[in-house]
């Protein structure tokens, strides 16, 4: 048996040497997992803070295989670092793959977005590049938008609301984490007309619980 397959609990072939280049299961679910963007050592935090226990229970219970459907996007924030915003955003991200692996065709469907890191990429990139990238990112299903609210430039601002304007009015999913939990707060640090898509069409979660990181269960 393949030590990382997802579905060695389950799965009733007796031989599996070669499963890794044979197996269509394993080949989807691996396709959208290398093309997302997760960060492969990214620890999930699966304890559950009582101050908490409310978001939690409504994130375990998202149908985020039919998030677009909804029309619902999902806002993850708190004013404390390191209590599972951004773990619960993969968490919720690898439940995606797993709900739309299975029959996809290879068809690369969802990424995960840290927002400072990608601004950044776009300066770096030509014109023809920079746009292609932004058509990538419009197009997707479902995006998570790590780390959005920080202070970004005018430039870095209409480079974002293009493209998250774009998926709105194309319904496409997006989950968004932010240390940013006050509206006025956001809309100075990105601006009016990008916070009010990013806030007000989500549905808003709110994290109390103190800073978990280094904590192991």
């Amino acid at each position: 048996m393949i030590m990382n397959c997802w579905f060695k609990e389950n799965c009733k072939i007796a031989n599996t040497e070669g499963c890794s280049v044979s197996c269509i299961k394993y080949a989807e679910v691996n396709f959208l997992f290398e093309s997302s963007g997760i960060p492969k050592k990214q620890r999930i935090a699966l304890d559950c803070p009582v101050v908490d226990k409310d978001v939690y229970d409504y994130l375990a219970n998202l149908d985020i295989a039919n998030l677009s459907e909804k029309d619902l996007n999902i806002f993850i924030c708190s004013t404390k670092v390191g209590n599972g915003k951004t773990s619960w955003a993969m968490k919720l991200l690898q439940r995606y793959i797993a709900k739309k692996a299975l029959g996809n065709g290879f068809r690369d469907i969802c990424r995960f977005v840290h927002v400072p890191t990608q601004l950044s990429k776009f300066k770096d990139f030509n014109n023809e590049k920079q746009e292609h990238q932004k058509e990538t990112l419009i197009n997707m299903d479902l995006i998570v938008w790590d780390d959005i609210g920080m202070p970004i430039s005018d430039f870095d601002r209409q480079q974002l609301l293009n493209i998250i304007d774009r998926r709105i009015l194309l319904g496409k999913a997006n989950i968004y984490t932010s240390n940013v939990v006050e509206y006025d707060y956001l809309e100075e640090s990105i601006g009016a007309r990008l916070a009010s898509r990013v806030f007000n069409y989500s549905e808003v979660v709110v994290f109390k619980s103190k800073d978990k990181r280094g904590i192991r269960s």
